[in-house]
């Protein structure tokens, strides 16, 4: 799609903050590399700096916090209070695994619109636990999305393509205009760049993203746009195979296979030229 400036700014569907790295899951084919990263989260004043960077520029109907798996976060309640307080988008999204929700209190609830629940198994003690949550969520008035997710899309890699090829797969992927993110100063089209960033290093995906702090906001509105518009794969692309990814059943890495893949992931992006 292309995305025009209205009024100074750019509207857009949603844009996503990824406050922690890590998960209590190993799943294969994770789209944040969440297994094959240690633990870090993100300071809700960084939050908060970033946002507001954006804010007047961006004019996205949602925000999502997401991870990693969020509730891991040691202040939820600060990350969302945070987030709401910026008042950046209309609605305010949480997206969980649903292993936590006792982390998600009634003031977390109070803050939010949405929460969207990927569900991966269902055993009885978790229907118990997902009926009490459902009632909780009620009286909030905050909507339920569960998802069921029995597959995931094969988007890693096990060789670098080509950078034809990578073109053809940026230009049919719906991930860079349904994925946008920001974090640590830095606005992306992808959410998967950040993480390959954390796992091997800035370079070489230094021009994946757009730096958001310390630039004149017209000169950033501009930047942005040519970013949000632009036709060339990111390089983190190499290593992926987009949103048209064939899907596999979901499984869980073992700790020899987390070892494995990072290694593997670490050798691609050195690679990249």
């Amino acid at each position: 799609m292309y995305y025009h400036i209205a009024q100074g700014t750019i509207p857009t569907r949603a844009l996503e903050y990824h406050v922690v790295n890590h998960c209590n899951l190993t799943c294969d084919h994770c789209c944040s590399y969440s297994p094959l990263l240690s633990p870090s989260e993100v300071d809700p004043d960084e939050l908060t700096q970033d946002l507001h960077a954006l804010k007047g520029l961006l004019k996205p109907q949602l925000l999502k916090i997401v991870g990693g798996e969020p509730t891991l976060h040691s202040n939820l309640f600060k990350i969302l209070s945070s987030a709401k307080a910026v008042q950046i988008a209309p609605q305010l999204s949480l997206t969980t695994n649903g292993c936590f929700l006792d982390r998600i209190t009634d003031e977390c609830l109070m803050l939010l619109d949405h929460i969207t629940i990927s569900v991966y198994s269902l055993e009885p003690r978790q229907k118990s636990i997902f009926k009490s949550f459902i009632k909780r969520a009620k009286k909030f008035t905050v909507i339920l999305n569960w998802k069921i997710q029995d597959t995931f899309s094969q988007m890693d890699r096990g060789e670098l393509s080509t950078r034809a090829d990578a073109e053809s797969i940026f230009q049919s992927c719906w991930i860079h205009d349904r994925c946008h993110s920001v974090r640590r100063g830095v606005f992306y089209c992808c959410t998967r760049t950040q993480y390959l960033k954390d796992l091997y290093g800035e370079t070489p995906f230094t021009d994946d993203g757009v730096r958001i702090r310390d630039t004149r906001q017209e000169k950033l509105l501009q930047k942005i746009h040519k970013y949000l518009n632009r036709t060339e794969p990111l390089n983190s692309c190499r290593l992926c195979y987009g949103g048209q990814a064939p899907l596999r059943p979901h499984r869980l890495l073992s700790k020899k296979e987390q070892t494995l893949k990072k290694a593997q992931v670490k050798e691609l992006c050195r690679c990249i030229t």
